[in-house]
């Protein structure tokens, strides 16, 4: 609908991988016999919801308007339902964690077990266009 809601100021960078890759990864890491201890699954760039925004907007050769979603009621509802559902209260504070805090990570492990670069927001975005 050419719209995109960002979570608070949009600011917050992420290392977003593709579920795809994070199976792949996964995957091999499990047929890996000395595979051990923490792996780290990153795509191969830090991008910003803006930044994400704007590779929408270029893909679809379409202006994107951004919404941005306030914080403040994600962490009150975070706090109001923990003793009511937990599972709602996590899923709220979640949310309020990717809009504030940054998780970037290298995509070195990512490259190494799927041999070769993560895919990309854009890769992401274009292949699903072509399905459609």
């Amino acid at each position: 609908f050419g719209v995109a809601v960002v979570p608070g100021n949009g600011r917050a960078r992420h290392s977003f991988v593709a579920a795809s890759d994070v199976a792949e990864a996964l995957a091999a890491a499990a047929l890996e016999p000395d595979e051990r201890g923490e792996i780290q699954l990153a795509g191969p760039e830090a991008l910003t919801w803006l930044d994400v925004a704007r590779v929408y907007a270029r893909v679809l050769g379409r202006r994107i308007r951004v919404v941005h979603q306030p914080v403040t009621p994600l962490r009150l509802a975070s706090l109001a339902l923990r003793r009511i559902s937990p599972a709602a209260s996590h899923l709220f504070a979640a949310q309020h964690l990717i809009a504030t805090v940054d998780s970037v990570y290298p995509p070195d492990d990512t490259r190494r077990l799927l041999g070769r670069e993560p895919t990309s927001v854009e890769e992401f975005l274009r292949a699903r266009l072509a399905i459609i």
